[in-house]
């Protein structure tokens, strides 16, 4: 005879609390790094893995020009304007004290003065450049004279931003991840609900695959393309707003660009390399006869706006899985992904608190 008392009843509850949260992410671009370590600093009891299939040189991140070049969106809700404006702070906060720290150059961050160049006013869109920058200013005509900028690109704004490399970078990040305990898993999700069962939450950074994976209609690709070349003199960045910029790295000048919406195409197009050349000497003569080192091609995760936002999913049967969104961020990716790792691990620590006991996170 087995007499079960009001203990047994209450060690037999505690039992069936785990007593380690397992949260997955999905996706291994910046996003997803970004997203993951934040968590792991917010959870720190919390086991966290990256699942993906695809990595380093197989992502759109790892080839970006890597430019922090905040613009704020006219299409999105107060809210939404807050919590982006705290997502470029923050990611403002954190990139700009890597460069300028003993880690600048293992994390592949550095300090570059440039310009931006614009054939309409500007200002208001860049209201949160100049709140993060101090030395934000726009250029006068007479500067503009002596730069020989082309005069239709008379709303001239210089600033010092930081450039990110993220073929240095984004290791860098999952080194960090991985000296907290985080793992690594290469691994095609194909649905959510596969997860359902291993994790208490998932965090999902998919990008492209979100149209899909996640059968979105909002989602679509922006097709980009540049070219690398030695001009290790062109050590500011130069950004026009009909594409074409110019962005050094420690080892490379990036010139770009392309965009165009709902190309997928991920493959180097040599006839735009040449353009693309053509256009960037046009502008700075200096440029005729650098040697080209690269070419890169991607397409940007595109999306009428960017998904970050909490999800439970019904699976039936009494089964539910808390999904937490963030993708979608089209060419502002690097810019705001610190920010949004921060407020997708507030998100996350938010919905475990509702489902496991504090002791668990």
């Amino acid at each position: 005879m087995v007499i079960v008392t009001e203990a047994t009843l209450i060690t037999r509850k505690l039992c069936t609390v785990p007593t380690m949260v397992n949260v997955a992410v999905i996706g291994a671009g910046i996003m997803g790094y970004s997203s993951a370590v934040n968590v792991q600093r917010a959870l720190p009891k919390a086991r966290v893995t990256i699942i993906a299939d695809q990595f380093e040189h197989q992502l759109v991140s790892y080839g970006a020009g890597g430019l922090f070049r905040p613009m704020m969106d006219n299409h999105v809700t107060r809210e939404e304007k807050q919590m982006i404006e705290q997502c470029i702070r923050d990611s403002w906060n954190h990139f700009s004290s890597l460069a300028m720290s003993e880690h600048a150059k293992v994390s592949g961050q550095m300090m570059v003065p440039g310009y931006v160049s614009h054939r309409q006013p500007m200002d208001e869109v860049y209201a949160m450049i100049k709140e993060c920058i101090p030395d934000f200013r726009r250029v006068s005509e007479d500067e503009l004279r002596r730069m020989k900028i082309p005069e239709k690109f008379k709303y001239t704004y210089f600033y010092t931003s930081v450039v990110s490399q993220l073929q240095i970078y984004i290791p860098w990040l999952k080194k960090q991840f991985e000296a907290k305990g985080g793992q690594i898993q290469k691994r095609t999700v194909h649905k959510l609900e596969e997860l359902y069962g291993e994790y208490q939450l998932i965090i999902n950074c998919c990008g492209l695959r979100a149209k899909t994976f996640l059968n979105d209609s909002e989602c679509f690709p922006t097709r980009g393309q540049l070219a690398m070349v030695k001009a290790p003199w062109f050590r500011h960045f130069h950004y026009f707003d009909t594409d074409n910029y110019m962005i050094p790295h420690t080892d490379k000048l990036n010139i770009g660009g392309i965009r165009i919406h709902g190309d997928g195409n991920q493959n180097v197009d040599p006839e735009v390399t040449k353009e693309l050349l053509r256009k960037a000497q046009a502008l700075y003569p200096r440029l005729k006869g650098a040697e080209m080192v690269g070419e890169w091609a991607h397409s940007r995760p595109g999306r009428s706006k960017p998904r970050v936002e909490a999800e439970v999913l019904d699976l039936g049967e009494n089964r539910k899985l808390t999904v937490i969104h963030n993708y979608g961020h089209g060419g502002h990716g690097i810019t705001l992904s610190w920010g949004m790792g921060i407020h997708v691990a507030k998100l996350a620590k938010d919905a475990l608190s509702r489902m496991v006991p504090k002791a668990a996170l």
